[in-house]
């Protein structure tokens, strides 16, 4: 979705045909992930200890600030927005992934983990048994209204 040398306007404007995109086919949490997939995971931008601190989703996709958290917050914000979050609380866990070597934010919702493996949701047992979680944060839903 967001590949290559691209200016904070045209992100911006990618992001949002790809939420209407979404909205008008009513996807569900997978076809979300799907495309966010696609993402190139930059190296740590977002403090994944600190949610005080942590940017809009706006600011990420404007900033380009694309790593595993600032992802998974832009991710939880597009669901959000579709209507797909129905708890007044999401889990994020802050992870290191031991199959992709990443670590930060992944978004624990209805026993899947989304964020995990790029553009799949996984079971949260594997994502357990393929991780090492270090911190976990439990954020009101509304955060992610923009």
């Amino acid at each position: 979705m967001f590949n290559g040398k691209l200016t904070p306007d045209r992100r911006l404007e990618i992001w949002r045909q790809v939420r209407t995109r979404l909205r008008e086919s009513e996807a569900d949490m997978t076809a979300v992930a799907e495309v966010f997939g696609g993402i190139p995971v930059q190296t740590r931008c977002v403090d994944y200890y600190t949610p005080e601190s942590w940017p809009d989703a706006f600011e990420i996709v404007y900033n380009g600030w694309l790593c595993q958290s600032g992802i998974t917050i832009v991710l939880v914000s597009t669901m959000n927005y579709l209507g797909l979050i129905k708890t007044p609380e999401v889990a994020l866990p802050v992870i290191s992934n031991h199959v992709t070597g990443t670590e930060g934010l992944v978004l624990e919702y209805d026993d899947q983990c989304y964020n995990c493996l790029s553009g799949h949701g996984v079971s949260k047992i594997w994502t357990q048994q393929n991780s090492t979680e270090f911190i976990r944060h439990v954020i009101a839903s509304d955060k992610f209204l923009h």
